[in-house]
């Protein structure tokens, strides 16, 4: 509740008292539209942004959902009254665009969500996988569709989301269907992964070292910069934030290099937001880990 109070003074800086908007009333959407959720925080803080570098790319893909200020208007709405349906935005629900990645579990549909998903298996051998909700390890949360049910276990190492047929009940054996085409590969990493942490249960629960994906870094700092945009900072304060002061003091120019990433970062975070994060939703986590791992020995 920090982050709320903060953006209630700053409002109250600004001679906005919300308090003093009749809900609904043109003034509040305005106020609504003008709004947003993550700048409510200190956005110069690059330490606030680090979480970022641990998460998956459909927590990244909420990250830049919620900083739209078209669906915290819609989520708002939907508070007060009937709003826009969630499936505008690709989910079954509207989530809290107050809440981050951390905290949320914004339900997406199973039409947007690439996830391994299992099968029940009609007449298991002895040496056939059991499933068990009970043993993954984490927070889990489950949410259905028209499609499927969707198992979501998060655990401080990890992130896992598995989709669930719902004929398939707990101590039932399971399997794997994999479609043929150019993304067969992409689905059996997934599975691989998935069929690991299932068979690991509690055990999966141990943190470890890896390596920083520099897209990742990318990210955090694309969507810091969009949080400075929509707080009205400029480029040059934007890029004190990511850069720092003493770089920006000595290397800024107006169009200069540190300008350029400033821009692209902009440009990025924008186009992510507007619909970009749909294909977060589908890419591949694994492929990144594949090719950083301590067992190649270097990049591949």
């Amino acid at each position: 509740m920090c982050h709320l109070r903060k953006y209630a003074d700053a409002r109250r800086l600004r001679g906005m008292n919300a308090r003093s908007q009749a809900p609904r009333s043109q003034g509040h959407c305005a106020d609504l539209a003008r709004r947003n959720v993550a700048a409510a925080c200190a956005w110069q803080a690059g330490a606030a942004y680090l979480y970022v570098l641990r998460l998956d790319p459909v927590c990244l893909a909420w990250e830049y959902l919620r900083r739209n200020p078209d669906y915290v208007r819609d989520w708002s709405a939907a508070e007060l009254c009937a709003g826009a349906p969630a499936t505008a935005w690709g989910m079954v629900a509207l989530e809290d665009p107050f809440q981050d990645a951390r905290c949320a579990q914004p339900m997406w549909q199973s039409t947007h969500l690439d996830v391994p998903v299992l099968v029940a298996v009609g007449a298991p051998s002895p040496s056939s996988s059991r499933f068990s909700i009970w043993e993954m390890p984490g927070r889990r949360s489950l949410w259905r569709d028209a499609m499927r049910l969707t198992l979501t276990s998060m655990s401080i190492a990890s992130v896992m989301r598995i989709g669930v047929p719902v004929d398939l009940s707990d101590d039932d054996a399971y399997g794997y269907v994999i479609q043929p085409g150019p993304c067969a590969q992409k689905h059996w990493r997934r599975i691989q992964a998935c069929d690991a942490y299932l068979r690991g249960g509690s055990q999966q629960v141990r943190a470890t070292a890896q390596p920083v994906d520099r897209r990742l870094l990318v990210h955090m700092r694309s969507l810091q910069a969009l949080d400075g945009v929509h707080a009205g900072a400029s480029h040059r304060e934007i890029a004190c934030a990511l850069f720092g002061v003493s770089r920006v003091t000595k290397d800024w120019q107006p169009d200069g290099h540190l300008r350029a990433q400033v821009r692209f970062l902009i440009r990025r975070g924008r186009t992510l937001m507007r619909g970009g994060y749909l294909a977060l939703l589908g890419s591949d986590p694994f492929a990144c880990a594949r090719r950083v791992s301590p067992d190649s020995g270097a990049r591949t």
